[in-house]
């Protein structure tokens, strides 16, 4: 596959049928909220590939979601969406939640880690920590 021919989209509200069926059969857990911005990169008009979600949170957005097709892992599409959407949106703050081992790919994508963060994201951190998931804070720095 050539990474030239994927296209990356921004969903309206109304056209979000396919990246739903995307979710649901790699990531079922994933509740996709009306006012998240969501982006995707397609091969064609229908077969997304990969996904990532921001989810407002005030003056702030809250990287979620991200999701690269398994059949397609590998090629560096996480990577791609990730600098392309966080490029486009960078006049806002971006944070994101991590696990311990997906901080070195944020880092290389613009990302730094920090121990404390505005108010809302703090609250939301701690809700997920409490109920056991070993979450880590990062900040988009890239800009």
């Amino acid at each position: 596959m050539d990474i030239n021919q994927l296209q990356l989209n921004w969903l309206v509200m109304d056209n979000r049928r396919e990246v739903k069926a995307f979710y649901r059969q790699f990531m079922p857990y994933a509740r996709l909220k009306r006012k998240e911005a969501i982006a995707v990169l397609q091969l064609s008009t229908t077969q997304i590939v990969a996904s990532v979600r921001f989810r407002p949170i005030g003056e702030i957005l809250l990287l979620t979601g991200l999701l690269v097709d398994p059949a397609f892992q590998g090629m560096g599409l996480a990577k791609l969406i990730v600098n392309k959407t966080c490029s486009q949106l960078e006049e806002k703050p971006i944070y994101l939640f991590t696990e311990a081992p997906l901080v070195s790919f944020y880092q290389c994508n613009g990302f730094v880690q920090i121990q404390q963060g505005p108010n809302d994201i703090m609250q939301l951190l701690l809700k997920y920590q409490k109920q056991g998931k070993p979450l880590l804070l990062m900040q988009y720095a890239n800009h």
